[in-house]
């Protein structure tokens, strides 16, 4: 994976402590927005790991130019604060995730790795129902979220929804954002209880 962040001590630290998990490899580090960038395009790492304020590029516009480019990388935010506001944004634009750089390493390393799954990770509070473009909490599934919950509640990763509904993963991954948008929830576990209590699974 890629690490950006502009500030050298943190970047190490955060390197290292992925690296030591021995779950995590790290390909790169970058210092600014432009090399972050490059080295997602060169190298075309599964996961990069994004400062969201950085010189020359910021997170998001490094998330945009990824999908823009349609390259395989998921982009993982990284910020000193998460509002629920810019977090939903994130999540509008194609981030796999938005994360406070307050939580434990571990949880890091949880991230990275459930980003690399397909899934996507958001804080509570900080969901990408809480986006003003996003789908309000409430209503009714479609027949393709119906699937798609239907599919996490056997276990299947994103990736995997993908295959067996025979749709591209970033289509899966946008009925996979408007589910949890109605659900008001952040991840597939979190999917699946919901859309059991309201009887959308038996």
């Amino acid at each position: 994976m890629v690490v950006a962040d502009d500030h050298p001590i943190y970047r190490e630290s955060l390197s290292r402590a992925l690296s030591l998990s021995g779950r995590v490899r790290i390909i790169d580090e970058c210092a600014n927005g432009v090399e972050a960038l490059e080295a997602v395009r060169a190298r075309r790492p599964a996961v990069a790991l994004v400062d969201f304020r950085m010189p020359l590029l910021d997170g998001m516009e490094i998330v945009r130019a990824v999908k823009r480019e349609r390259l395989p990388t998921q982009v993982l935010l990284i910020s000193g604060s998460v509002s629920g506001e810019v977090a939903g944004a994130a999540s509008h634009e194609g981030a796999a995730g938005f994360l406070s750089k307050d939580v434990p390493r571990a949880e890091i390393v949880a991230a990275v790795e459930a980003v690399d799954r397909g899934d996507t990770v958001f804080p509570a509070g900080a969901r990408p129902a809480d986006s003003p473009t996003a789908v309000p909490p409430g209503g009714a599934l479609s027949d393709r979220e119906l699937q798609i919950v239907d599919a996490f509640a056997r276990g299947l990763s994103i990736p995997l929804v993908a295959q067996e509904l025979s749709i591209a993963n970033s289509t899966a991954k946008t009925h996979t954002r408007r589910l949890y948008g109605k659900l008001g929830v952040g991840d597939r576990a979190a999917a699946v209880a919901e859309a059991m209590r309201r009887g959308f699974l038996t």
